[in-house]
Order: structure tokens, then sequence, then C-alpha cells
């Protein structure tokens, strides 16, 4: 079992590459957690289960269509391409049919987060780093004028992730939710 693993293991990492074609990287990835989930199906609990009914719908999920619309790979090449594997984490969080908006607001925040780490990690020189966590720390669109070129679009998605999380929240009759999320960004 032992090298099972170990394959698998190294077919993740390879899928985890970035390539020229990131849909059919996308496509491979999908594939290849549905067949490993399908062969273990009979052995899973009831959750697990549900959780692999969802498979086939994620790739056409709002999320997906919302992060291929942002375009990132070709606006922010540094940041890590990991939407699908956001979907699928965040469905095994929150499996149950009823937490369908939970599923679609933290693809997102975590999706949003992603990029800001690449960012962090990966991008900004110190300087800039330091104008971003000012911004952040501001919490105010204005704030976007005082920022680099470079540094202007992940910082707007972080807010317009926030706000539109605030209007679905305010419809729900709670939007003082997302004050405790923005502490914590």
């Amino acid at each position: 079992m032992g090298d099972r693993l170990r394959a698998i293991a190294a077919k993740l990492d390879a899928l985890s590459t970035r390539l020229d074609h990131q849909e059919y990287l996308d496509d491979t990835r999908y594939a290849f957690l549905q067949n490993a989930f399908e062969t273990r199906q009979a052995s899973l609990p009831a959750a697990m289960t549900h959780l692999l009914a969802q498979l086939p719908s994620m790739a056409t999920t709002p999320q997906v269509s919302w992060w291929k619309e942002l375009d990132v790979p070709g606006k922010l090449p540094y940041a890590r391409d990991r939407i699908v594997e956001c979907c699928f984490w965040i469905l095994a969080v929150y499996f149950e049919p009823q937490y369908s908006q939970a599923r679609k607001i933290m693809t997102k925040v975590i999706a949003t987060l992603s990029i800001t780490d690449d960012t962090y990690d990966a991008y900004g020189t110190i300087d800039e780093l330091e104008l971003l966590t000012e911004a952040i720390e501001r919490w105010d669109i204005s704030c976007l004028d005082d920022l680099p070129e470079c540094m202007k679009l992940p910082y707007k998605l972080l807010i317009k992730v926030y706000e539109e999380i605030e209007q679905e929240a305010t419809k729900e009759g709670r939007p003082y939710c997302v004050n405790y999320g923005i502490k914590e960004v």
C-alpha cells in the first residue's frame, strides 16, 4: 500500500506543476481525484459519498467561472492557480446541501487569500508589501491610489470579495458577520 500512496502523491505533484494548458491540467486533476475516490467509494461513510456526488458539477460551479473571469494566470502569473483544490477543500468542510452559500463564499475567500499570500511570498518587494499591508489594515478602497500598480489588483480583489460577502450577509440580516472576517485578514 505504501508504494500506491507514493504513486498517488507523485501524480498529484506532477499535476500541480504549472502547464501551458491550464484547462487540461484542471480536467486532469478533476479526473484523477474522481477516479481515486470512486475506487474507494464502497468503504466511505455517507458524508463522503455525498462529496463524491458533488465532484461532477465542481468544474461548472460559479466559483470556477468567477476564477476564470478573473484570469489569474494571465494577470497574476506568480499566483497559484488552485481553484479546483479550493472548491474540493471547501466541499469537504461544508458538504451538506444546506451549506451551498457557505461553500461559495469560503471558496472565494480561500482563493483570494491564496493570491494575497502568493503576493507576499513570491512577488512583492518589501516597500510594496509595506504599502499593501497598510492598505489592508486601513481597509478602504481609496487606499488603491497609494499602491503601486502591481499591488492594485490583489488589493481590489480582496476588498471586492468581502463586499460581495457583506451584500449576501445583509440579505440574510447578518451584515455584522463580515467585520469578524475582515479583522482576521
